[in-house]
């Protein structure tokens, strides 16, 4: 399997997201691959402040998300799609649903 997947969800360093982050580590959604030749991928990472505007997400223990969280939307950020080569630093934790995922992507489209 190549990554990143659109669909993706992935536990990411955050020093590699643009933008900053107290955590070091944070789930995030791939949302769309950049089209070839560019780097940048764009992912929506998850929050466990359910206060946060956007897509309300359940816990998911397979996934290894154990708490209810929110793909937020002001989190939108980008990685440098050679980092998902980096286990040590880009966590495959599988698909993310796709009644889920379609909101995001419904979200980011507009």
């Amino acid at each position: 399997m190549s990554h990143p997947i659109r669909g993706g969800l992935y536990l990411i360093e955050t020093a590699l997201l643009t933008g900053s982050d107290p955590k070091p580590k944070r789930p995030a959604v791939v949302i769309a691959l950049p089209p070839f030749g560019l780097p940048d991928v764009p992912v929506v990472t998850r929050t466990s402040d359910t206060a946060e505007r956007g897509v309300h997400h359940p816990a998911n223990h397979p996934l290894g998300l154990t708490k209810d969280g929110v793909f937020a939307f002001r989190f939108q950020r980008a990685i440098d799609r050679r980092y998902f080569q980096v286990t040590t630093a880009v966590k495959f934790l599988g698909m993310l649903e796709e009644f889920y995922f379609d909101k995001i992507v419904a979200w980011w489209e507009q």
